[in-house]
């Protein structure tokens, strides 16, 4: 019971209620596998594989969506904990609009509830983004690059 809120461990109910549901949704599934295939394309790549888990951690495990008007949880790793529904919905933590490089730029703790939740209007909204996605993971890429050279 104590670990109802947040379990360390991979765990069946997340996957099934948090991630199954969503993957009958062609725009979601196809940013999911967007990412997937650019992480492949820079598996050996730290950086690019850290950046490109900040775009996963704040949208697929923790992300939000307007509709209707309404604010309503996709993210995997909201569904999952009842703590952290009652958390991403209150007014404790801040909200923001979807932006890709503010999302590289946030720092995230995987052990904790989170304080930031990044807010996207649609799916196709998330799946148009992958182009932005690679676009500024090659900049970043580079600059971090250009330092080591320098």
């Amino acid at each position: 019971m104590e670990e109802l809120d947040y379990l360390e461990e991979p765990d069946m109910f997340h996957d099934v209620f948090g991630h199954v549901p969503l993957l009958s949704n062609h725009d979601y599934t196809n940013f999911f596998l967007g990412i997937s295939k650019l992480a492949l394309e820079h598996i050996d790549n730290p950086l690019a594989v850290e950046l490109l888990g900040k775009i996963y951690w704040f949208t697929i495990e923790f992300g939000l969506i307007r509709e209707e008007n309404k604010l309503k949880i996709y993210g995997a790793g909201i569904m999952s904990s009842f703590g952290e529904v009652k958390h991403c919905l209150s007014n404790e933590v801040k909200r923001v609009d979807f932006d890709v490089d503010t999302i590289f730029s946030t720092y995230y703790r995987n052990d904790q509830m989170q304080n930031l939740y990044f807010v996207i209007d649609s799916y196709e909204q998330l799946y148009n983004s992958l182009d932005k996605v690679k676009e500024s993971l090659k900049k970043r890429l580079r600059s971090a690059e250009n330092k080591v050279l320098s």
